[in-house]
């Protein structure tokens, strides 16, 4: 039986910034996963005074967006927690161009979050994020309201570094900076101990 790492904060760790893990399902098997290696019960749930003390929220899983109450658990948080200044979700990209309540209420969605934080893993989620990148109505809407995302590329058996780079030269990054949308890109090794870096991670008492 595969004994799996139990989840500690990591010394000094800023307890603001809380990845906020509301799913397992993400619809990859990543061999190194980062889920994989932990035992996610031993991520301490979040508490009301822990969300009253942060700053940042990442909503993370699996990937946030196959959750259908996403969007009710982003206002909740708006609503309930004006402490928190900052809303970043994590996805591999199909699930965001898959999940219909931002396709019927694209503002409503865009407006309760400040970046997404994109980690492709299979040739549809490259081709979700171009083609979303790509769309006048996403445009629009990460023009105006998203100011900080990312682009987080790791080594996979279809798709060289070369071809990465060139995959990102083909999204209009350029023209969305123009407009005040920002797009930081990282390429990112597989670590087979994955260690957290920076903030802290919780979970909700159940799973979505």
């Amino acid at each position: 039986m595969e004994i799996k790492r139990k989840y500690t904060d990591e010394p000094g760790a800023d307890k603001g910034a809380i990845h906020l893990m509301i799913n397992r399902w993400c619809g990859n098997s990543c061999p190194l996963c980062c889920n994989r290696q932990y035992d996610l019960e031993t991520v301490p749930v979040a508490t009301v005074e822990d969300l009253k003390a942060a700053h940042t929220v990442m909503l993370t899983g699996g990937d946030p967006f196959y959750v259908e109450s996403l969007m009710d658990i982003l206002a909740q948080l708006r609503y309930d927690y004006h402490n928190i200044e900052y809303v970043y979700i994590y996805t591999s990209g199909f699930p965001m161009l898959e999940n219909v309540d931002i396709l019927r209420y694209p503002e409503q969605f865009f407006s309760g979050v400040n970046g997404i934080n994109f980690s492709p893993k299979s040739i549809s989620d490259y081709a979700a994020i171009r083609e979303m990148l790509s769309n006048p109505q996403y445009i629009f809407q990460c023009s105006a309201y998203l100011r900080n995302n990312r682009i987080i590329l790791m080594p996979n058996d279809f798709m060289t570094r070369k071809q990465q780079e060139e995959y990102i030269k083909s999204l209009p990054l350029e023209g969305l900076a123009s407009y005040g949308a920002k797009f930081d890109v990282e390429y990112r090794e597989w670590q087979e101990e994955f260690q957290p870096n920076g903030g802290v991670w919780r979970r909700l008492p159940v799973f979505l």
